[in-house]
């Protein structure tokens, strides 16, 4: 008998999903610092929140002060740091900026370790698991300097995220006499809702992480199911969609 395969909807919406991914994360890697509201922790000086401008060669810091509850812009006071491979004349000093903020992202369930059940030992699985996680996010860029043979300074941007969260999706699982506590007659893909939290360290828009989650199979053979509703513990990567 013909083994019958995960959905092909789910398929193709993952393999959309992982083109997509890849295209982002191509972008990403490289402008993951934007405008937007930072906090500034200067190597040789007091911290301070800054909105920063950033453009294809430079960041432009300008203060930000509070006035009733509301963050306002000082456009008068600004400092200009150069970045990527642009040269950077006399001293070259290392600033930090920090950003925190809600994280969205597409992620892939690489492993799932299943503790031992119905008689069955611990399970390592690798079928394929797409879910969108939601998650709250620390962002570190560190503007630092590499200094070329000829004694040139360059400004280099280093990226640093660490978040956690939680996150839902759809997966595949494999079904058949051995993961049922009722042996079925065939052997066939089965379609999991699974969600749970997850905790990443991130670098540009790609991250890595460990989660804790669970699967619920949505056909009629759930109930037979050993890891219905049961906790797993997995490795997973994300691509940023924000």
């Amino acid at each position: 008998m013909d083994r019958p395969h995960a959905s092909p909807l789910l398929s193709a919406l993952l393999a959309v999903g992982l083109c997509a991914s890849c295209s982002m994360l191509k972008e990403g890697v490289t402008h993951g610092l934007v405008d937007g509201h930072y906090r500034s922790l200067p190597a040789d000086g007091k911290a301070q929140p800054v909105y920063l401008d950033v453009e294809d060669d430079s960041i432009t810091a300008y203060s930000v002060v509070r006035t009733d509850d509301r963050r306002v812009i000082d456009t008068t006071t600004f400092t200009v740091q150069p970045l990527a491979s642009a040269r950077t004349p006399g001293p070259c000093t290392t600033h930090t900026y920090v950003k925190h903020g809600l994280d969205l992202d597409l992620m892939y369930v690489l492993m799932k370790y299943r503790p031992a059940a119905a008689g069955v030992p611990p399970q390592v699985n690798t079928d394929i698991n797409g879910a969108l996680y939601l998650g709250y996010k620390t962002d570190r860029y560190r503007l630092a300097c590499a200094r070329d043979a000829l004694g040139r300074n360059h400004r280099t941007v280093r990226n640093l995220g660490f978040d956690v969260g939680g996150f839902i999706g759809l997966g595949a699982t494999a079904m058949n006499a051995t993961v049922t506590q009722d042996p079925i007659a065939i052997d066939y893909t089965g379609v999991v809702l699974t969600g749970g939290v997850g905790a990443f360290t991130s670098v540009g828009r790609l991250g890595f992480g460990l989660t804790v989650g669970w699967d619920h199979l949505l056909d009629e053979y759930g109930a037979r199911w050993i890891y219905q509703d049961r906790p797993w513990m997995g490795l997973a990567i994300g691509v940023n969609l924000d």
